[in-house]
């Protein structure tokens, strides 16, 4: 009970503290706010009283996450004509982190110099600004979410108060989507995304650096993508970025912030603009990877770490140089990763001869030939890793096959046949090519096409479609899944590695189809680019690719297995996805996605399965 009085005293404190700040300019505010002045202080009474007979423990119950709530804030919303010397005020309804609040506030437009924060208690805080605001201009102040309560519940949703210090407020608003990334390595949390917006009416478009530019408003997303900017001016220019904003300093950081950048600068001819797209891209890299360390296995295998992430491009022979001090260059006959996804830095080579004990080697790159993620080439300063050989096993196990993408007496196998297959080390590549064979019930064969990815992995398909509803059996003989290693002696395990599988018909796939539209701006696009559709399937895996010209919008995919699938497209002139950049600023490609999953069926078509690229 004392808790509860002490927090009604306040109650009461806050409500007198804000009367006074009022200055009598609403009359009918003010005599509501004496009215719950008054039933407070009988509250409080009440309380008191009851206190003084008998003394409670306090209650217990689950976790508090209620977020922060805003109770009342001075300039009022859409206040008009508020004196450029005004402070703010902010009441809420729960204790406020103190930290969160300094770190969540912005004030747009910008102003020059260090806001002052007085608190009183947690729930009340008084803001002086370090100069006057412009006359006649519209404000908008947001509570971003990253404020929190003292138990550490965030705020759910963007908080934004529009006041003017003339006698309109600017009503123009644009608003976007944030799409999911087409590149890899880039962010898809939207809550630690910040999107700001900047006046190019105010600033001239070839000098805005937003390395060192703050931007005129701010916005977040919603958790479902959606984001909005209010109280903009009609007429004006504005140009949209997204941010990672990790020292949430309001600028770019060039390698530390992931970005995104909008498809188009807005030009705010109407009161409102919704065309905007926006896909994060990763933090911008033009670091060029290095050959960091070494691990040896055995005598025969030898790992090579890089200093970041690498595409599997990088995986093959010529681009690893190995030197034996006095007699020279030790071919490596094989390159593979073992784990790309958790440690996609770490490349394995299968050595041609064997490392010798306390023996002086040096390890080096071919730099042309190595690239990171982002295409950056080996590093110029790069240097080569010397090493003695430390006393290693000599012996190591046969490379085992590891199992058929599908189980078998499968059914339904698309006539297209596609199959990947994984080895535990470096095989003889041609000893598998000669030794794969796919024969029907009848014992014709079928020919094959091999695509090695690394040294361990290959993908298999038909040359021919295969006959639909039929019998088929993939072998391999288990006695040539060899080493490359000429001097290899181990005893290779002599099995018949064999699935059997029934294909589908086609008809017993489903179909979908459609047609893209283009935004006004976007209809301009230069006629030498393409409209690319892709198809994914559940787990976000492209599935299939359609192109099409610019002056085509209808696309179809046939031949889809049963199964839940999304759409999305772009233009472009590239394989990937070109997301622009910020520093050098260059737009980010027009794009769209269908919203919603597709559900494809058996002799199905699933029809105008439409969006808007934009």
């Amino acid at each position: 009970m004392r808790k509860n009085l002490a927090t009604s005293l306040r109650a009461i404190a806050k409500q007198s503290r804000f009367l006074a700040l009022a200055h009598f300019r609403d009359f009918r505010l003010l005599r509501q706010s004496l009215r719950s002045l008054l039933a407070m202080t009988s509250l409080a009474i009440s309380l008191f009283l009851i206190g003084c007979a008998s003394i409670q423990p306090p209650p217990g119950g689950p976790e508090d996450k209620t977020p922060p709530m805003l109770d009342t804030v001075m300039p009022h919303q859409r206040e008009l004509n508020v004196q450029r010397d005004s402070k703010i005020h902010f009441f809420f309804k729960r204790n406020i982190d103190r930290n969160s609040f300094t770190s969540s506030l912005s004030i747009t437009p910008y102003l020059n110099g260090v806001v002052k924060y007085k608190w009183s208690g947690y729930d009340e805080v008084t803001i002086t600004l370090p100069e006057q605001m412009r006359e006649n201009t519209t404000y908008v102040v947001t509570l971003s979410k990253d404020l929190r309560t003292l138990r550490n519940a965030p705020l759910l949703a963007p908080i934004q108060i529009v006041f003017s210090t003339g006698n309109i407020i600017d009503t123009g608003r644009i608003a976007g989507t944030m799409l999911p990334p087409l590149n890899i390595g880039a962010p898809t949390d939207l809550s630690n995304i910040s999107i700001f917006a900047y006046d190019l009416s105010e600033h001239s478009a070839d000098t805005l650096n937003v390395h060192t530019t703050r931007p005129d408003f701010l916005s977040q997303p919603s958790s479902k993508g959606t984001f909005e900017f209010k109280a903009m001016k009609t007429g004006h220019t504005y140009r949209i970025v997204a941010l990672i904003d990790e020292f949430r300093n309001y600028v770019f950081d060039p390698g530390i912030d992931a970005f995104g950048v909008a498809n188009k600068d807005v030009v705010l001819t109407t009161p409102e603009d919704t065309s905007i797209h926006i896909r994060m891209a990763p933090k911008s890299d033009s670091v060029k990877p290095a050959l960091q360390d070494f691990d040896p296995v055995d005598v025969y295998h030898l790992r090579a770490k890089f200093s970041e992430a690498m595409d599997s491009a990088t995986a093959r022979s010529d681009a690893f140089i190995l030197k034996d001090s006095a007699a020279g260059y030790v071919p490596i006959l094989s390159v593979y990763r073992d784990n790309i996804e958790r440690k996609p830095s770490l490349f394995t080579l299968l050595l041609s001869k064997p490392m010798i004990d306390d023996k002086v080697y040096i390890l080096d790159i071919a730099k042309p030939l190595v690239h990171d993620f982002a295409g950056n080439q080996g590093s110029d300063s790069s240097v080569p890793i010397h090493f003695s050989a430390p006393k290693l096993r000599d012996t190591f196990p046969p490379p085992r096959f590891i199992g058929f993408e599908f189980s078998d007496s499968s059914k339904g196998i698309a006539q297209a046949f596609d199959m990947r297959m994984n080895f535990t080390d470096a095989v003889d590549t041609l000893a598998i090519e000669q030794n794969l064979h796919l024969v029907d019930s009848t014992g014709k064969e079928n020919s094959l096409i091999f695509k090695w990815i690394d040294g361990t992995k290959i993908r298999i398909q038909s040359k021919d479609e295969l006959v639909a509803n039929t019998f088929y059996k993939l072998t391999l003989d288990g006695k040539m899944v060899r080493s490359p290693l000429p001097s290899y002696v181990e005893k290779y395990k002599d099995t018949l590695y064999r699935v059997r599988f029934f294909t589908g018909d086609n008809r017993e796939f489903g179909i979908i189809s459609g047609e893209v539209s283009l935004a006004d701006r976007t209809k301009e696009t230069d006629t030498t680019k393409k409209i690319t559709i892709q198809l994914l399937t559940s787990d976000g895996v492209v599935f299939r690719v359609v192109n099409l010209p610019i002056g085509k919008l209808g696309y179809i995919f046939e031949k889809v297995p049963r199964g839940k699938y999304r759409v999305r497209g772009w233009i472009g002139s590239a394989k990937e996805y070109d997301p622009g950049s910020v520093i050098p600023f260059r737009f980010g490609e027009p794009s769209g996605d269908y919203p919603d999953a597709i559900d494809v069926r058996p002799r199905w078509t699933v029809e105008k399965v439409n969006f808007e690229i934009k």
